[in-house]
């Protein structure tokens, strides 16, 4: 008789998915540059302002006020509505805008006015807390 077969092979195990990218690490902020402090209410829960809204608010003040999106933090966002405390930091280069220059870019703005510029929230309030 002929010699006995090997038994068939195992199919082969399925690929693991691949990792998900690392999350991009926190803007490095020193605590003792200049900055202004803004605060911005959103009406809503705190816990529907996900990392992507604060991401998109980031990049649309950056926008907004000219500076590298790097240079606004969100500090804290707290209930009362949805009450966001914005940092942008300062540009130590001579001829940067004086402190404040932010602050009132926003606050010329109203409410209605600053949400059209940034579609994605619906902003009640915008104060400065300069200094903080």
């Amino acid at each position: 008789p002929p010699p006995p077969r090997p038994p068939p092979s195992p199919p082969p195990s399925p690929q693991p998915p691949p990792s998900p990218p690392p999350p991009f690490p926190p803007p490095d902020f020193s605590q003792n540059a200049p900055a202004e402090f803004i605060q911005l209410t959103v009406p809503g829960v705190v816990d529907d302002f996900t990392d992507a809204k604060r991401d998109t608010l980031r990049s649309g003040l950056a926008g907004l006020l000219g500076v590298p999106v790097a240079r606004v933090q969100i500090d804290s966002v707290f209930a009362a509505s949805v009450v966001i405390v914005v940092r942008v930091l300062a540009d130590l280069a001579a001829g940067s805008p004086a402190a404040g220059t932010y602050a009132k870019v926003l606050q010329a703005l109203t409410p209605t006015e600053l949400s059209a510029k940034l579609p994605d929230f619906n902003f009640v309030g915008v104060l400065s807390l300069h200094p903080p």
